[in-house]
């Protein structure tokens, strides 16, 4: 480019990130805050990052120090694949535009980073099904979970596949507790047409919770 003097300059940079393609908000060590993780994009010199929310509700990069580095991040799923309580990463990759980067795989691939953190603090795990026909669909989606634990209410939202490349994270909401170990209630606003409310009260924390529409009585799984 040049300048109004008409004198020719060199770029600062080589290159740079023209949008960032996904991110998400997931309790990585259940202390009931929301963490953020940042899928990049496959321009050169990108990578996922990943930032912890601190009580006074700012976020601290954590990613070198977790481990959690990784080039040309592009779409990603939280899910719990070890089954110890905590939500692990998997995240995958785009190498379509960083041709020159010597950091670009030379060809996708799917890294899973697994969580040991999380499982230090309380959690429950809550499942939905619905009862189909007449009623919500059989996977819950579009139900809003309520949990209210130590006087904390937390919201999280059962989803299908979504964004640019069709996202789709665990249909299983994992709510992170942390020192807490008494559930008050959880509440299910089904997607039956309706909104109908449902109260499940005295569930018991750190297992997986399956919650039917209808029953009263939740089931338990470790």
């Amino acid at each position: 480019p040049n300048d109004a003097k008409g004198l020719l300059r060199k770029p600062t940079r080589s290159d740079w990130n023209e949008g960032d393609m996904d991110v998400g908000m997931v309790d990585f060590d259940n202390d009931g805050l929301k963490d953020i993780w940042l899928s990049s994009s496959d321009y050169p010199d990108t990578w996922g990052s990943l930032f912890h929310q601190n009580p006074d509700g700012s976020f601290t990069d954590v990613t070198d120090v977790a481990g959690a580095k990784h080039y040309h991040a592009h779409a990603f799923a939280a899910v719990d694949i070890d089954g110890d309580g905590d939500l692990d990463l998997i995240v995958a990759t785009s190498n379509a535009r960083c041709s020159g980067d010597p950091k670009c795989a030379p060809k996708p691939v799917i890294r899973v980073f697994r969580n040991d953190i999380g499982s230090a603090n309380n959690h429950v795990k809550v499942r939905l099904h619905g009862k189909g026909a007449g009623g919500s669909n059989a996977a819950g989606i579009g139900a809003k979970v309520t949990v209210v634990s130590g006087g904390v209410k937390q919201v999280q939202e059962v989803g299908g596949g979504y964004g640019h490349f069709g996202l789709q994270h665990d249909t299983v909401l994992t709510f992170g507790l942390g020192g807490t170990c008494a559930i008050d209630e959880i509440q299910v606003r089904w997607p039956d047409g309706k909104s109908t409310v449902q109260t499940f009260k005295g569930v018991v924390a750190n297992y997986l919770v399956d919650l039917t529409e209808g029953e009263e009585l939740p089931k338990y799984k470790r």
